[in-house]
């Protein structure tokens, strides 16, 4: 109430579930005046990752060596 005719940005945080597939929806009804609409949908984005380890010497991981990973998407 009181507020000046406009768009304004509204910010939330939302905990998905890991089995969650497709897209995540949100909708929220006003108290006040019209909204519409007032949804969100957001697809969900599926990664998948590797990891691969090098010491460069060939002779396996010793104690003490310096690892360097190489991840990949």
């Amino acid at each position: 109430a009181g507020t000046s005719a406009g768009t304004y940005s509204v910010s939330y945080t939302a905990v998905v579930s890991d089995s969650a597939s497709g897209s995540v929806s949100n909708a929220v009804t006003a108290d006040v005046g019209d909204c519409s609409p007032c949804a969100t949908s957001n697809p969900l984005v599926e990664l998948s990752t590797s990891k691969a380890s090098d010491v460069g010497d060939g002779v396996g991981v010793q104690a003490g060596d310096t690892i360097t990973y190489t991840l990949t998407s």
